[in-house]
């Protein structure tokens, strides 16, 4: 992804969106693998922390 693209998460009903969405965002932790930006591994750490490190990735 680069810097003023959108992305779009689609699937049918139940199939792990939210769930995905909530992931990356920190509000779930993940129950297995890692979750990763720019090669920084983000699991553990909460929502308000990851949203420095999106940002810090982002610009």
């Amino acid at each position: 992804m680069n810097e003023g693209e959108f992305v779009a998460v689609i699937g049918a009903n139940g199939t792990g969106q939210t769930t995905l969405l909530k992931t990356l965002s920190g509000l779930m932790q993940a129950q297995s693998g890692q979750v990763q930006l720019v090669e920084k591994v983000l699991n553990g750490l909460n929502a308000e922390n990851r949203i420095g490190q999106w940002h810090g990735a982002c610009a």
